[in-house]
């Protein structure tokens, strides 16, 4: 009866039963009679049997007990005794049960220090956290070999490096949570690189990033090697002693000084980090992962910018190889969010990796574009509109470099459409007097302009609402003053914008145009004189009362107006005759020209390089007249053009004065419209004054003035 009430205390009370055996038992772990020890193990193995099979606290520190003993710890005489007889550290590690790993392990650890086999026993860890980092579920022995891995290897990597980079950086097939995300990773893996990157010497440490940076091996883990890559730059352990207020325009140290190939490697790292996020996660998760990655790129090239075309070839033949569409598609983002951060990357691109750069592009909502802040001060300068004598000229200057903005920039400008829209509205509310005498006439036709240089770009889908409402304000200004005969050019401008805007989406377009069928009916009307109006307004059906614009269906697309030739036909004759150079008929050519271009720019196009050949005309009246052509086609449409370049460059290096100073006048307007080739320009003409007697002074300041106007002040 004792017996069985004693049994039912230990199960009932436990708050005294285990204070009890542990009080009994604890001390006896730590005897050195074998007697004692086993008159312990049967008290315990003859309470279990008694107690039985129920749920009791008690019975898992009298098992323990048990299991313990029975499993007995090696002493060091025995662990000295197997490893004389070829057993390895590694096996021993590996058949020891957890409950006494940790007593093996530090004994073990004795035995390998006193017969200088550390090497042995690093390797043995090393290759245990790679096997048990490789299984689906986390062992418990994996916190203890790593402290030992630690204690015994404080760099981390020198014994067994290539097992040891394994470690590190290798892929795992375990998946852990992350700020809320399920990546793909090592368990340890923080914390052993943080311990690689704070007690590694830098020799070490730059041997690491040799060796991982050598090739992108698919083996190690993108992510691993990206944040060890990163945790370098910004160690606070570099920065001490620095000055903690750092200027204005500081650049970081450039701590990782890698060469081409090296940086070559890195980006296809992120590129892979970008694919594996998007499978494990989403797009959203890896363009943002990609943003983060960007810093790291830009901190390795620093100042180097001799490394970013090499950067640029390297994307964009990724983003055109259609065998893997997800690597090109990361490929294609991150040479985005480049450009977003350096601009002059679009710079380095043919005109295939250009159209499919620009074409496959949604960064309409993306933030930090170093181009934003220029192109909303520019384009709210140009909005201004003050009433100033000088508003004119300088108005001119603003448009041209929006215009060349636009030109070489157009994804980043239309940024900036929605503020473009909004700048235009209320003004069509004045008299037609004081909408041309406040400059807002001039403003509409400054922004057509751009909108021009803006296709196609501009019809795409995710600026639909900003392109519809800026359309709305030219809809409202021809409804208020569509009788007065002055906007006939700028109609034609719209009507044509409007037509290629339903060449480039028509269900879209004509959907829209519908709404303002009764304007365009209207309008035609007013110009029945503008062909291009009548053919457009034909394929518009009319609305009819009460009936629903957004459930119609438009099958039918208008024909639209045959574009006008290039150039008229007799200026073949006038061609031929600007091969002269010289003469009153070259200079009636010209002149020719000169009046159809004042209407219609485009014309100069194809022409430029004849018109280009006369530069160097002995004829100063010709001379002039040539450079200003060339100057007005350059303004038409602000991109680099070899040939004018190579023309103007023959000027400057040209010996005769008269030939050079012609040229010097027009240097502000080529080097605005051309400054992707800005500086050796600059250089050039500075060189001209250091070593002639021509002063070049005023020119090279007029032209910084003028880009300087791109700041819009």
């Amino acid at each position: 009866m004792q017996v069985k009430q004693f049994l039912a205390s230990l199960v009932h009370m436990p708050q005294y039963s285990c204070t009890l055996m542990r009080v009994i038992l604890l001390p006896l772990k730590r005897s050195t009679s074998k007697h004692v020890i086993e008159l312990a193990r049967n008290m315990c193995l003859n309470l279990i049997s008694l107690i039985g099979d129920v749920k009791a606290p008690v019975l898992s520190i009298l098992r323990d007990f048990a299991n313990v003993q029975l499993t007995k710890t090696p002493q060091r005489a025995e662990l000295s005794m197997l490893m004389s007889h070829g057993e390895s550290p590694g096996s021993i590690l590996e058949n020891t049960d957890p409950v006494n790993l940790e007593g093996v392990g530090r004994k073990l650890l004795d035995v390998c220090l006193k017969q200088q086999k550390n090497d042995d026993l690093v390797e043995a860890m090393a290759r245990l956290l790679v096997s048990d980092s490789n299984e689906d579920a986390l062992k418990p022995r994996m916190g203890l070999l790593i402290d030992w891995l630690a204690s015994v290897e404080p760099e981390l990597i020198g014994i067994c490096p290539n097992l040891q980079m394994k470690l590190l950086f290798g892929k795992a097939k375990m998946h852990i949570n992350i700020d809320k995300n399920v990546v793909s990773s090592h368990s340890c893996r923080p914390y052993l690189l943080t311990l690689l990157t704070h007690t590694a010497s830098w020799t070490t440490l730059y041997k690491c990033v040799g060796h991982l940076l050598d090739k992108c091996d698919d083996g190690y883990d993108s992510t691993a090697v990206l944040d060890f890559l990163w945790a370098l730059t910004c160690n606070p352990k570099l920065w001490q002693g620095r000055d903690k207020f750092t200027p204005k325009h500081y650049v970081p140290e450039n701590i990782l000084l890698l060469e081409e190939r090296q940086l070559l490697n890195l980006v296809a790292y992120i590129v892979s980090e970008g694919v594996i996020i998007c499978k494990m996660q989403n797009r959203n998760a890896a363009l943002a992962r990609m943003d983060i990655r960007l810093d790291l790129l830009l901190h390795c090239i620093s100042t180097e910018d001799s490394l970013i075309p090499n950067v640029v070839n390297y994307l964009a033949e990724r983003m055109m190889d259609n065998t893997d569409a997800d690597s090109a598609d990361m490929a294609h983002q991150f040479l985005l969010h480049m450009y977003m951060k350096i601009p002059k990357v679009i710079c380095y691109l043919d005109t295939f990796q250009a159209s499919k750069f620009v074409n496959g592009s949604r960064i309409t909502d993306w933030t930090g574009s170093v181009l934003d802040c220029m192109s909303h001060s520019l384009l709210t300068a140009l909005a201004a509109t003050p009433r100033q004598k000088s508003w004119n000229s300088k108005s001119q200057e603003f448009e041209l470099c929006a215009r060349k903005m636009a030109a070489v920039h157009p994804i980043l400008v239309l940024r900036q459409l929605p503020m473009l829209a909004s700048s235009l509205m209320g003004r069509c509310y004045l008299d037609f007097g004081s909408f041309r005498s406040g400059h807002h006439l001039n403003l509409f036709n400054q922004v057509m302009g751009l909108l021009e240089l803006l296709q196609p770009h501009l019809f795409n889908e995710q600026h639909e609402t900003a392109l519809e409402n800026t359309l709305g304000n030219y809809f409202q200004c021809f409804q208020n003053y569509g009788h007065i005969k002055d906007l006939v050019s700028l109609l034609n401008r719209f009507v044509s914008l409007l037509q290629s805007y339903v060449s480039h989406d028509p269900q879209r377009a004509l959907k829209y145009l519908q709404k303002h069928a009764h304007a365009l009916h209207e309008l035609q009307v007013h110009y029945s004189n503008v062909p291009a109006l009548r053919t457009l307004v034909s394929g518009i059906p009319m609305p009819r009362e009460g009936e629903d614009m957004d459930d119609i269906l438009i099958t039918v697309t208008p024909a639209l107006h045959p574009p006008e030739p290039t150039i008229p036909q007799h200026w073949q004759s006038l061609l031929t005759t600007l091969a002269k150079l010289h003469g009153e008929d070259v200079l009636s050519a010209l002149q020719e020209i000169e009046h159809v271009a004042l209407r219609k720019p485009s014309v100069l196009e194809p022409i430029t390089d004849n018109i280009a050949e006369l530069l160097v005309s002995p004829q100063s009246n010709i001379r002039s007249l040539a450079h200003s052509l060339l100057a007005r086609a350059l303004k038409y449409r602000p991109t680099s053009n070899a040939n004018i370049l190579s023309a103007f460059q023959r000027c400057l290096d040209s010996h005769r004065a008269d030939v050079l100073m012609s040229a010097l006048e027009k240097l502000p307007d080529i080097v605005l419209c051309m400054q992707e080739h800005a500086l050796p320009l600059l250089q050039r003409v500075f060189e001209l004054g250091v070593n002639s007697n021509v002063n070049t002074i005023p020119y090279i300041t007029k032209t910084i003035a003028l880009l300087n106007t791109q700041q819009g002040c």
